[in-house]
């Protein structure tokens, strides 16, 4: 139960932009492909795609992956749009 709070507060952390934070806090769970997905996310939405990329790489968890990716994509639809 600890590890599902501290994923949420690295998630809660990404979308707020302080995704240094959010990495140490992933850095602190057996499982934080979700954390990194979020740090993904916010990279590609500060136009940090190099960073975006190299945290979407750290990510095992086919499912939090496809979930960034699909996420990013809608949001360059969005931009183009």
């Amino acid at each position: 139960m600890q590890a599902q709070a501290l994923e949420k507060i690295g998630t809660r952390l990404a979308d707020l932009g302080k995704t240094d934070e959010a990495r140490s806090v992933s850095d602190s769970l057996d499982h934080r492909d979700r954390v990194l997905a979020g740090i993904a996310v916010r990279h590609h939405q500060d136009g940090l795609e190099e960073a975006a990329a190299e945290a979407l790489a750290e990510i095992t968890f086919p499912s939090a992956a496809v979930h960034a990716l699909l996420t990013i994509a809608a949001a360059s639809i969005e931009r183009v749009i």
